[in-house]
């Protein structure tokens, strides 16, 4: 007889009912200051009285993971402190403590006056906006880089990274599963320009500067993997009782699974880099800005300018580039971070009043006039029919996709020789400059929809002003329907199927002998 088990019992207990916790602008009306709100996941237990056990006060968030989080959104002010108070004289005399456990329902994020002027203090909107504080990781992030997370000598190529992980890792860093694992990335790798744009190939464990490096990547159980990039929970440090900071699982919404199994649990031991963890710890709480910047009222952001990485545009910024922040955030978050086209398929350049804006599509899109008879159908975008190509099938070629240039009514093109004159900040902050809203949103405005179809249908209509390729295009599709061909109309039909025709009788004229000459060859070569 089999040993047959029971059914598994999960050994959950019933949780606590979770809540969010407002953190608010103090800059702005109650009304719509909300920058993001956070899960209650942690509980904090209450002084124990000699002999009795402790008890807990009920959910609530450890309070400097809130602080990181402001002082990132805050384009990494970490001179900010939390107060249940809105007005900055009360909220000085009113701080909640860093280690402590927030139990209210909002509290306001308060920064020192430092840019000298009663404006609201900038946020940042998104990550690709966001510049990492190198050299600034707060103490305790940069606590999580002991010794013992020194990479070995051991170096693999990108293509085994999997394999490296292997050896370094060997399991789960969650759970210690050895089954059913995959490569995990800290900074996705649809972040590959921000990434660039950053210099994060500092941090790199080996010599390359690709973001496929072991600095930058973990082990995960495959179903946390997908838990992780969605994203449902992040690492980061917090203390531990008589053992020092330790880096682990963070859970930002509800689920009773993950709170009983995994929450507040330290991770297995891995040599990845405390920086890239405090990246993915940013990555991740951009997305929760949609609300503050949707709500139709004007902003005052802080945006990095175009290729110059130290200095920042500070201005408002109208309700609807704000919700364009927001939106293209959510599409670049619905994608799987895993998904990137190489940099290298380009299909197109269309110049935007002196600046190339170039567009990535999956097949290049040619001019009509451009292409050539050829045997190989994929280079003119048709297929020849089925008992000439066995069972292949007709295709077309996808055009390029929309670009999303700035708006050329607002746009403004530096000079390559010297960087745009704009008015200076306080001493205090030399790097940060204020711009006008109008230059400012030009660096990163709404997207023009179909701007790249609009070229290409232009530049097929100068090429091509008569639309013969519309028509041949037409002409082709009704002969594979079922129209009849004339004698003379074979040849046209099959080269615009994609094959090649040859002229018999041209290739004749071409050889220089005469009919009888060439006949008269043909017969002496046979007979001997």
């Amino acid at each position: 007889m089999l040993d047959i088990r029971p059914p598994f019992v999960s050994s959950i207990l019933q949780p606590p009912s979770r809540f969010f916790i407002f953190f608010r602008h103090p800059g702005y009306d109650d009304s719509n200051n909300v920058l993001f709100k956070l899960h209650a996941s942690d509980t904090a237990p209450t002084c124990c009285r000699d002999g009795e056990p402790a008890q807990h006060r009920g959910p609530g968030l450890y309070a400097q993971f809130a602080l990181d989080a402001c002082a990132i959104i805050a384009d990494n002010r970490t001179d900010g402190w939390l107060s249940s108070d809105r007005d900055p004289e009360l909220a000085r005399n009113n701080r909640v403590a860093a280690g402590s456990t927030l139990h209210a329902r909002s509290y306001y994020f308060h920064l020192e006056d430092s840019e000298g002027s009663d404006l609201p203090y900038s946020i940042v909107p998104s990550f690709r906006e966001w510049s990492f504080p190198h050299d600034r990781l707060p103490a305790h992030w940069a606590l999580l880089s002991s010794p013992s997370n020194t990479t070995s000598n051991a170096t693999f190529t990108p293509s085994n990274l999997t394999a490296a992980l292997t050896v370094r890792d060997g399991c789960c860093r969650i759970t210690g599963h050895k089954e059913e694992l995959q490569v995990a990335h800290l900074v996705p790798q649809a972040e590959l320009d921000w990434w660039h744009a950053n210099d994060m190939a500092r941090y790199n464990n080996g010599q390359g500067y690709s973001l496929d490096d072991t600095a930058n990547v973990m082990l995960l159980r495959a179903d946390l993997h997908i838990a992780f990039d969605k994203p449902r929970f992040v690492f980061v440090p917090k203390p531990s009782d008589g053992c020092g900071i330790r880096l682990v699982f963070h859970l930002l919404g509800s689920s009773d699974e993950y709170e009983h199994y995994h929450h507040n649990r330290e991770l297995h031991e891995s040599k990845v880099s405390a920086d890239l963890l405090f990246a993915r710890f940013a990555w991740t709480l951009f997305p929760l800005l949609g609300a503050f910047l949707s709500c139709k009222k004007d902003r005052r952001l802080a945006l990095r300018i175009a290729g110059h990485n130290q200095m920042l545009s500070r201005g408002f910024f109208s309700a609807a580039d704000c919700e364009g922040f927001s939106q293209t955030a959510s599409r670049k978050r619905s994608q799987s971070p895993k998904k990137r086209k190489p940099d290298g398929d380009v299909c197109g350049s269309a110049p935007i009043n002196g600046a190339v804006v170039k567009a990535q599509a999956n097949t290049p899109a040619s001019s009509p006039n451009s292409r050539k008879r050829r045997n190989t159908s994929e280079e003119n975008g048709k297929f020849p029919p089925d008992h000439l190509r066995g069972r292949a099938k007709r295709r077309k070629p996808s055009p390029c996709p929309a670009l999303s240039p700035p708006s050329s009514s607002s746009i403004s093109t530096p000079s390559s020789s010297r960087p745009p004159s704009f008015p200076a900040e306080p001493s205090s902050q030399p790097e940060h400059t204020e711009v006008p809203c109008t230059v400012a949103s030009s660096l990163s405005a709404p997207a023009i929809p179909h701007l790249a179809q609009q070229w290409l249908d232009s530049e097929r209509l100068r090429s091509d002003p008569e639309q013969t390729w519309m028509q041949d295009n037409t002409w082709v599709e009704l002969v594979w329907a079922g129209k009849s061909l004339a004698g003379h109309e074979i040849k046209r039909w099959l080269e615009l199927s994609g094959c090649e025709v040859r002229d018999s009788n041209a290739e004749e004229k071409d050889d220089g002998r005469g009919p009888c000459e060439r006949n008269g060859t043909d017969q002496e070569g046979g007979e001997g």
